[in-house]
């Protein structure tokens, strides 16, 4: 196979279940497809193993995000490509990245067509059950193609979930972004940090001009929201909802937001939304110099 090639397309395969250990090298690639199909990988260069269409990919190793494809030895993580799959990080396991902009987990929604399956947002999930772990600072400035917000999980019509331990702690940093209908969970038991004017949990209609989903907002916090002490202007929740119907955008929050050591953050900021709030949420009180 060439560099930049893609060994086997799998659509809508039959119990599309892959474990990231099953790509990690060259002999456990060869391993999984058997004795009849060997992989001949590039001498130099990336390339693709599967690349997959509604399939469930199961992180069950630690993902460096900093060895992508342009470095001389990539992460198992970018030997695949899922597409409107369901994700989901393994207790113990560790999704980290230190650059700028990083994306560490994104999924869209399938829409067919005439005569084709359209999804519903439980049909595609991403679920952390480890730890996300991102600190690069989003690319603000500069041309607007080049600018990309640090993310640790984002989706389109899907549904999110946090289940245990996600840190942005870059400036201007996303925890969970969800759009076109997504429904995001911080679950109890969860915990969620973000740095200089992040955003822990975010909802919006749509994502850019996509046409997925219902153009619903659906946010709920279970658990622990945090700043990172000493940074500022922070948001526990975030939603300006464009809808003409204030029903369109819920927000939830049955557990904690404590900004008491990020001055000048806000727990929830909400715009034409109904919000529901019978958790905790302490700020931070901006103290002037003398």
């Amino acid at each position: 196979m060439q560099s930049g090639g893609t060994f086997m397309v799998l659509h809508k395969p039959t119990g599309g279940s892959m474990k990231l250990s099953s790509v990690s090298n060259l002999a456990a690639i060869n391993s999984a497809l058997g004795s009849k199909v060997e992989l001949e990988a590039p001498t130099t260069g990336s390339y693709k193993v599967y690349s997959v269409y509604r399939g469930k990919l199961e992180i069950n190793q630690d993902v460096n995000l900093d060895n992508d494809e342009s470095t001389a030895t990539p992460d198992a993580f970018y030997k695949v490509d899922f597409r409107s799959s369901n994700m989901l990080v393994e207790a113990g396991k560790t999704v980290s990245g230190t650059k700028q902009g990083q994306v560490a987990l994104f999924q869209g929604n399938f829409n067919e067509g005439a005569g084709g399956d359209v999804g519903t947002v439980g049909d595609v999930s991403i679920v952390n059950n480890g730890t996300i772990k991102l600190t690069g600072n989003s690319i603000t400035t500069g041309p607007v193609a080049s600018r990309k917000t640090t993310t640790a999980m984002a989706g389109d019509f899907i549904t999110l979930t946090n289940n245990k331990t996600i840190e942005v702690t870059g400036d201007n940093g996303i925890g969970i972004y969800g759009a076109g209908g997504s429904k995001i969970l911080n679950n109890a038991g969860a915990s969620l940090t973000v740095g200089q004017e992040g955003v822990a949990l975010y909802g919006a209609n749509k994502l850019n001009s996509s046409t997925l989903g219902d153009g619903t907002i659906s946010v709920t916090n279970a658990g622990d929201i945090q700043g990172v002490n000493g940074k500022t202007k922070a948001f526990g929740i975030f939603a300006e909802n464009t809808s003409s119907t204030v029903t369109d955008s819920n927000l939830t929050n049955s557990g904690t937001i404590d900004f008491s050591s990020s001055q000048e953050s806000i727990g929830i900021h909400s715009i034409n939304s109904t919000v529901s709030n019978t958790g905790n949420i302490k700020n931070g009180i901006k103290k002037e110099l003398q």
